[in-house]
């Protein structure tokens, strides 16, 4: 774990999201989506505010990483998708980018937003 996390610290270009800007542990919450009226909270691991972006980042320590978005488990993308919309309620001039940090191969994948947003448009709630 410690090889991993000193990979995830070196990697030049996972870098911006250690700048001092950047804040971590961001707690949110708000409605789960713009099709359910439903309270969700949570904690952004890395919520980084640029001028026209905002970056949501959620670190991950699967053993098995995904090489696309589609291979994301759906339980994953759920949880990108309900705090890409609770941010891009913050910031609606904003691109919101969320994103997984996977620190087994110090990978950043950026998620699609449409993607994220659909997987927790389509939970069914009882």
């Amino acid at each position: 774990m410690l090889n991993e996390a000193s990979n995830v610290m070196q990697n030049a270009n996972l870098k911006f999201l250690f700048d001092p800007h950047a804040l971590s542990e961001v707690g949110i919450s708000g409605q789960l989506s713009s099709h359910h009226e439903v309270q969700m909270n949570g904690v952004i691991d890395r919520l980084l505010v640029l001028e026209g972006d905002v970056w949501v980042v959620d670190f991950k320590t699967n053993a098995t990483v995904p090489k696309t978005n589609d291979q994301i488990p759906l339980g994953l993308l759920r949880q990108l998708g309900a705090y890409a919309g609770a941010v891009s309620r913050l910031y609606p001039e904003h691109r919101i980018r969320p994103a997984i940090l996977w620190i087994k191969t110090a990978q950043l994948m950026e998620i699609d937003y449409d993607l994220a947003l659909d997987a927790v448009s389509n939970v069914t709630l009882s």
